[in-house]
């Protein structure tokens, strides 16, 4: 028995768009229509990759254990700008409508990643990446426990030190 193959065409080989609704989105009508990014292509045509992008990839091809489960990224101060960095690319590969770029100001066709906002870059990435997304947390309203607030001391003044070089 011969099995008869039917030729792909290039829609089969067309990455998949999905409607989604970002965070910012919940509780409207509004979605974006994404698409899951190639990394590997990503890293490939892109000169100037962050090194989280590349060690994160090269992680997941070599299948090796990241220190953290679920492909967790550790924020630090030293590669936050990396990581925004990183975001953006993802965004940007992944935003099929609207379009995004970046850019200063729209375009008439794109969109800057600037106007997108950390809580829906932080969902695309872990979209894109297929972790779960863990929303950024907001600083407490009142303190708790053990922490009070100061009373107002109208009667005291904070004096800002001055270097050997500063003027008054």
């Amino acid at each position: 028995m011969t099995q008869e193959f039917v030729i792909a065409s290039a829609e089969d080989f067309a990455p998949k768009i999905e409607v989604v609704q970002l965070p910012s989105q919940i509780g409207t009508d509004k979605a974006v229509k994404l698409r899951k990014p190639d990394l590997i292509g990503l890293i490939g045509k892109n000169g100037s990759v962050p090194d989280l992008l590349s060690q994160y990839v090269t992680q997941e091809i070599s299948g090796k254990k990241r220190k953290k489960s679920g492909g967790e990224i550790e924020i630090t101060g030293e590669n936050f700008p990396q990581l925004m960095e990183m975001m953006d690319m993802i965004c940007i590969a992944a935003f099929i409508e609207p379009k995004l770029a970046a850019i200063e100001e729209p375009d008439g066709r794109h969109i800057p990643a600037a106007w997108i906002d950390f809580n829906d870059k932080s969902f695309v990435f872990s979209w894109a990446l297929g972790t779960e997304y863990v929303p950024a947390e907001r600083f407490r309203g009142q303190p708790g426990g053990d922490v009070g607030t100061l009373p107002a001391m109208p009667d005291v003044r904070i004096e800002a030190e001055r270097g050997d070089g500063d003027q008054a």
